[in-house]
């Protein structure tokens, strides 16, 4: 009885963490203390294996592997990776988090609404700033659906 009642105020005050300790696998080693890192297979910490596990942690697994282009500033990386990923802030982007806003049409052209696709590819400054380009540097073909 004393030992259930014991069992039972621990559970009662430590909830989940009681939990995970009673239904953990536990394995005692008769062995001298050790410090592992499981982080990388060498078992030993090192800093860049903890900030690969923050970036999965963090950014999670998207499929393909992100590529940075070390010529580029970072801004320009990290601006071409949310492009991407369509986690620009732009107005339809920000009324999706729940940001309140007077419109999510684009300010500029006002022919639709303010979307990845349409800041870079379908307003029509965005076009006139392809046409330039393309022409500039002999390209016939213009920016394909970022979608």
């Amino acid at each position: 009885m004393g030992v259930h009642y014991q069992d039972k105020l621990v559970s009662n005050n430590y909830g989940r963490k009681y939990a995970l300790v009673i239904h953990s696998d536990v394995n005692v080693i008769a062995s001298p203390d050790t410090w592992e890192c499981n982080l990388d297979p060498s078992k030993s910490f090192t800093i860049s294996a903890l900030r690969k596990k923050i970036d999965y942690c963090l950014l999670g697994s998207i499929g393909d592997q992100t590529r940075w282009n070390k010529v580029l500033p970072i801004k320009i990386n990290i601006h071409i990776w949310r492009l991407i990923q369509d986690r620009l802030l732009t107005r339809c982007n920000l009324d999706n988090r729940g940001i309140d806003i007077h419109s999510k049409r684009c300010p500029v052209c006002d022919e639709g609404l303010e979307t990845t696709q349409h800041l870079f590819v379908e307003c029509s400054l965005a076009k006139s700033l392809w046409k330039k380009i393309s022409s500039w540097w002999g390209f016939t073909d213009y920016p394909k659906p970022l979608a």
